[in-house]
Order: structure tokens, then C-alpha cells, then sequence
């Protein structure tokens, strides 16, 4: 998306590439219409190409899960006490490796569950 963003501010600032397209492709000297047109479909391609990036990223999980944290109190809080129990808490997750790690299957779910 940001390469196509790139290119479209170079293709949308002035027509030099988009005559240089039509000359190359040898179909005259273009008109500024159908410069105008030619930057709609520009246009036109980088949001698409956002809306693939939203959907093939699953962006909108991540606003879900944002929005919970933002939206309410409870919400809010919860995503401290989240934040903070899992900055502090290091010892469980590496017991849990340890123990899986040993194959033993009792430990593992003592501190799984």
C-alpha cells in the first residue's frame, strides 16, 4: 500500500508520467480530461488497495479489540489489569514451557489450568 501510495502521488502531482504513458504506448499527447479521469482511477486503486490491507490484514479484529478497551469503563480497566498482569507475571509462562518442555503432562496442566 505504501508503494502504491508512493507511486500515485508521482502519477497525480503533474500529468508528465501520464503523457509519457500515452506516448509510449503510442496513443497521443492525452488530454487534461483524461488526466482527470486517469487520477479518479489512481485514486480509485489506493483505496481498494486500503480496503484489501483492512481485510487481508484482519485490521478490523484489532479495532474490536480496541474499541472494547476504549469505549467503557469496565473496558478500560480490564485492558489495564491485562497490561499489567502480563508485564509482571513471568514466572507461570516460564514454568509452563519448563514443564512442557519435560513432557510432564501433570504440571502442565496444573499451571494451564
Amino acid at each position: 500500500m505504501q508503494e502504491l501510495y508512493a507511486q500515485s502521488v508521482v502519477y497525480m502531482t503533474d500529468d508528465t508520467e501520464y503523457v509519457k504513458g500515452l506516448i509510449a504506448k503510442g496513443q497521443g499527447s492525452g488530454t487534461n480530461f483524461g488526466f482527470i479521469l486517469d487520477k479518479g482511477e489512481k485514486y480509485i486503486d489506493l483505496f481498494t488497495s486500503f480496503t484489501n490491507l483492512f481485510n487481508q490484514c484482519d485490521i478490523e479484529y484489532y479495532l474490536v479489540a480496541l474499541s472494547k478497551a476504549t469505549s467503557n469503563v469496565a473496558g478500560s480497566v480490564n485492558q489495564i489489569i491485562n497490561v499489567v498482569w502480563r508485564a509482571t507475571e513471568d514466572s507461570l509462562y516460564d514454568d509452563m514451557s519448563t514443564a512442557m518442555a519435560a513432557d510432564d503432562k501433570a504440571e502442565t496442566a496444573k499451571l494451564f489450568a
